[in-house]
């Protein structure tokens, strides 16, 4: 009935900190990592000045705090090599030595030039460089560190912005003698810069601007309360949730062709403003720019609206519980389709130099791959669950709780209709990848009416047994042993779904090869190359150049499981003189039905040996073509589908010493603890 308040303000000074390992390899002071909490909460009855509403303080109250968290993280160091000005210059010398910056000493004349393939005279470049090369190395960093073995010249120590806010407002409203309610607000929001790239931050190499990965989370709740009686109360809850996670560069022009003065680098898609990434052999130490943004924002829009209601009727030694749960759950999003173009540099593709940063300066790809904007998919599911529980007091010493929940989940169905299937059945091998319309050999669509938008056949219903005891083995409270199992099922990832919507049509990805393209521009490109550069990269046609879909990744219409565990636990207390308590726990769960991924478009073991050759050297000379010929799909590339028959165990033994009353209260504890199974996570890659 009184009003109350508090602030606060929690730091960690970075002097009492160690330096992570990594910073002391290579030479790097401590970091000066920042950890500041600065809060305050309020709280008090709802007042309304000129009325007697709540005039005794007893009818209405809230609640309302709110916290800052100032955090710099230090993640370590990173080291990799970045290009000089010597080489910006076509200076090849300045860097040999030691382990020569890993790039190697090879520099050859690139294709399209007198001498192609022959030792660059002097090992100086700048005849060959070309202009939109030369300009997109301008957004590397420059080198910052000195390796005593020569291999990296660059390293990254920044620290990571993790700020973020949280916010909490509750108000609890006593309605009535038995009728109470609450409605609880939250907001958390939070924008860390990430300077490597998006998601698992590919590249080793700082961008000039960093992605603001912004999140605001929001949720409501209202909780009403009733006892109807003096043995039943009804509780009913709404609640929603939103979570909006938006993918920006912090400052856009930073990472556009325009600002370094590019012109006629194109992708043959689509018109699009961004630098190109530059990966070289797919390492990301090795003069790589590679982030993983290649639109203006990359987002994911999800949340939920959800009711409750139970009921709970006290019979004599019965506590009986029933409820029912409806949910409505939601994810709008797109994904990264190298709408941006990502050219990849090795010393094996067509044209190359032998040193993937001279390709970069010389416009020498091995491939491009290009592809258009990602759809965006709208995704939709419900939780219909529903369940009945007993906590019976059997005896003055021995409680058990018994119970069953009862579920129905329908697919995460992407509503407007964008959505495919592979079914084994409907691929043809006597046509290419692709079928009328560009639609992909083997793959039923929504749009077509194939198959209904949810794809797959409803999922089973669900059944979720618990039981649980605690035993007061003498009544006194000297010895306790509890315990409990029960099954639980939960629903996977959604990227067993969320891959759709870079389904061909929907989204196209094409891969440029070099080779294939050496003389598909006569004249066009810089210095009148032929084949594959730059300047040629838009003229090609992405339909002609239409590979295999690199990757199908669609529902499994074959498995239709949802994963689940069972779990069990079994915990024995016993007291000790002064007030000393030791206990000791085992907890196991067991995984079974989790969701893999798994190849589909794969050779037999002994296939080859049965149905092609004996002859060792036949099969190590075998062209490509002739060994996916003897693939389920020959005209495919990959074909995955999620699959349901991952396990994974957890054992866990857990011996605790605690004194928890008195002026002096500790607790030591031990846990041994042990987990297998070929499946550490959601979608891990299983041999087929």
């Amino acid at each position: 009935s009184e009003f109350h308040g508090s602030a606060y303000y929690y730091f960690r000074p970075h002097q009492l900190q160690a330096n992570d390992r990594s910073r002391n390899y290579a030479g790097q002071p401590r970091p000066e990592s920042k950890f500041a909490y600065p809060g305050f909460t309020l709280s008090g009855p709802i007042l309304i000045p000129g009325t007697d509403f709540n005039k005794n303080r007893d009818k209405m109250f809230f609640f309302f705090g709110w916290e800052w968290q100032n955090q710099e993280v230090d993640t370590g160091s990173v080291q990799a090599v970045t290009i000089t000005d010597e080489m910006r210059a076509g200076d090849f010398n300045s860097f040999l030595g030691g382990q020569n910056l890993d790039l190697g000493t090879n520099l050859n004349i690139p294709s399209g030039y007198s001498g192609a393939g022959s030792p660059v005279p002097g090992r100086n470049l700048s005849p060959y460089i070309n202009p939109i090369g030369l300009a997109l190395t301008e957004h590397y960093p420059a080198p910052n560190f000195t390796d005593p073995n020569n291999r990296y010249n660059y390293i990254t120590t920044r620290l990571a912005n993790q700020n973020r806010q949280q916010g909490i407002l509750r108000v609890d409203w006593n309605i009535s003698e038995g009728t109470r309610a609450y409605v609880r607000l939250a907001r958390d929001k939070e924008a860390p810069e990430l300077y490597r790239g998006l998601w698992w931050q590919p590249g080793q190499l700082e961008t000039p601007t960093p992605i603001v990965q912004s999140a605001l989370g929001r949720s409501a709740v209202v909780n009403v309360t009733s006892v109807l009686s003096p043995t039943v109360t009804n509780e009913v809850i709404f609640s929603w949730s939103k979570l909006k996670l938006d993918n920006n560069w912090k400052d856009p022009s930073l990472m556009q062709k325009s600002t370094y003065g590019i012109e006629g680098l194109e992708n043959p898609f689509t018109s699009q403003p961004y630098l190109p990434e530059l990966l070289n052999e797919f390492n990301a130490g090795r003069a790589s720019m590679w982030y993983a943004q290649d639109v203006d924002n990359i987002f994911a829009y999800n949340g939920f609206l959800r009711f409750e209601d139970r009921l709970t009727k006290v019979m004599n030694t019965h506590a009986l519980k029933f409820g029912l749960v409806v949910e409505r759950g939601f994810k709008n999003q797109n994904f990264q389709h190298n709408t941006n173009i990502q050219y990849n540099f090795a010393p094996w593709g067509y044209g190359s130099t032998g040193n993937v940063v001279a390709d970069i300066l010389t416009g020498r790809p091995a491939n491009a791959a290009v592809g258009e904007p990602s759809a965006i998919g709208l995704f939709k599911n419900w939780n219909i669950e529903a369940f009945a529980q007993d906590s019976w007091k059997v005896s003055r010493n021995f409680t058990l709780e018994y119970g069953l929940r009862f579920g129905l989940w329908t697919v995460n169905t992407e509503v407007n209709g964008i959505g495919g299937i592979f079914k084994s059945e409907l691929y043809d091998p006597n046509f290419g990848p692709y079928l009328e319309g560009n639609r992909v050999n083997g793959v039923a669509y929504a749009s077509t009416g194939e198959v209904p938008n949810q794809l797959t056949d409803d999922r089973p219903l669900l059944f979720m047994p618990r039981v649980n005891f605690a035993w007061d083995v003498k009544g006194d409270g000297d010895i306790i042993v509890r315990g409990g199992t029960g099954v639980f099922f939960y629903r996977e990832q959604g990227n067993a779904q969320y891959d759709i919507i870079n389904l061909a049509p929907n989204s196209f990805l094409s891969t440029l090869d070099a080779g294939s393209l050496q003389s598909a521009f006569p004249g066009q490109g810089y210095n009148g190359y032929d084949g594959l550069d730059y300047q040629t990269t838009g003229l090609a046609d992405p339909f002609g150049a239409l590979n295999a879909p690199g990757q199908i990744s669609t529902p499994n219409p074959n498995q239709l499981d949802w994963p689940k565990s069972y779990s069990a636990s079994l915990s024995v207390a016993k007291r000790l003189p002064w007030r000393n308590v030791i206990e000791v726990a085992y907890v196991g769960t067991w995984g079974r039905n989790l969701v893999g991924v798994q190849q589909q478009n794969t050779i037999r073991p002994g296939q080859l040996y049965n149905d092609y050759s004996t002859n060792p050297v036949l099969l190590a000379a075998l062209d490509g073509n002739v060994y996916d010929s003897f693939k389920p799909y020959p005209t495919l590339s990959n074909q995955r589908y999620p699959v349901y028959i991952g396990e994974r165990s957890y054992h866990s033994l857990q011996a605790t010493l605690s004194k928890q009353s008195g002026n002096f209260t500790y607790l030591v504890a031990y846990t041994l603890s042990r987990a297998e199974g070929p499946v550490a996570n959601d979608h891990a890659l299983l041999d087929p």
